[in-house]
């Protein structure tokens, strides 16, 4: 991860980033989704070499 980005790699979960990088005391759901907002995406799904922005609020 550099900054609040993040690269997709091969097998990556929008869920496995969450937990990953995200806050344990927020809701996962309302942090996956504050992902999914700020890339303007419409579907958890992900692609390799997407770059995902994490915003503050998720970020621990």
């Amino acid at each position: 991860m550099q900054g609040n980005q993040v690269v997709v790699r091969r097998g990556d979960r929008i869920w496995a980033i969450v937990e990953r990088y995200g806050r344990s005391d927020r809701d996962p759901r309302d942090l996956v989704a504050a992902v999914m907002e700020a890339n303007g995406l419409t579907s958890p799904a992900l692609r390799p070499g997407m770059v995902l922005v994490l915003p503050p609020e998720v970020l621990r």
